[in-house]
C-alpha cells in the first residue's frame, strides 16, 4: 500500500524524496548550542510564514477574483461552498501567521490542514486539474514540516523536517 506522502513524493518530481526540498537544521538534538536553537527557531518561524502566507493568498483569492480563480482552479459548481473554503484557508493562514512554532495548537494546525488538502487534491487528482498534483507537493512539503515534533523527527518521503 503506498501511502499519501509515498505518492505525492513519486510524482513531485522527487521533491520530497530527491533532495529538492532542504529543510535547514542546524547543532544536534542532545546538545544544541543557543546559536543553534536560534537558527532552528528563525527557519521555523519563516516555515510557518510560508504556509500562512501560502493559505492567506489563496484562501483570499477566491473571494477577491473568482473568474482568474476558476480559470486557474477550473470550474466550481457552487460558488458559495468555494468561498466558504476559500476564507477558511485564509483564516487558517492567519492563524499560522500569528501562531508560535513550538505550540502544539500550531503544529497540529500546520500538519492537520496540509493532510487534509493534500489528501483531498490526490484523491480527487483524476477528475481535477493537474495544477492541483502541484498544490499536493507544496501540501507534503508543509505536512513534512509539521511532522517534525520537538523530540525527535519523522521522515516523510525521505525528508526530515520540521516546525518546532
Amino acid at each position: 500500500m503506498v501511502t499519501a506522502a509515498e505518492h505525492s513524493s513519486d510524482h513531485c518530481g522527487g521533491a520530497l524524496g530527491g533532495g529538492v526540498l532542504a529543510l535547514p537544521q542546524s547543532g544536534t538534538r542532545s546538545g544544541d548550542s543557543l546559536i543553534g536553537q536560534r537558527d532552528r527557531g528563525h527557519v521555523n518561524r519563516r516555515l510557518l510564514a510560508a504556509q500562512g502566507g501560502y493559505y492567506l493568498v489563496t484562501g483570499v483569492w477566491p473571494l477577491l477574483h473568482f473568474r482568474s480563480f476558476t480559470t486557474v482552479a477550473g470550474p466550481k459548481p457552487d460558488r458559495f461552498q468555494t468561498q466558504v473554503a476559500g476564507a477558511l484557508f485564509a483564516a487558517a493562514g492567519l492563524a499560522l501567521l500569528a501562531g508560535r512554532p513550538l505550540e502544539t495548537g500550531t503544529r497540529v494546525l500546520s500538519g492537520a490542514t496540509a493532510a487534509a488538502a493534500m489528501l483531498m487534491d490526490l484523491a480527487y487528482l483524476p477528475r481535477i486539474r493537474k495544477i492541483f498534483l502541484a498544490e499536493a507537493c507544496v501540501e507534503a512539503a508543509f505536512l513534512a514540516a509539521a511532522l517534525r515534533g520537538r523530540r525527535g523527527s519523522v521522515k516523510v518521503g525521505g525528508v526530515e523536517g520540521g516546525l518546532e
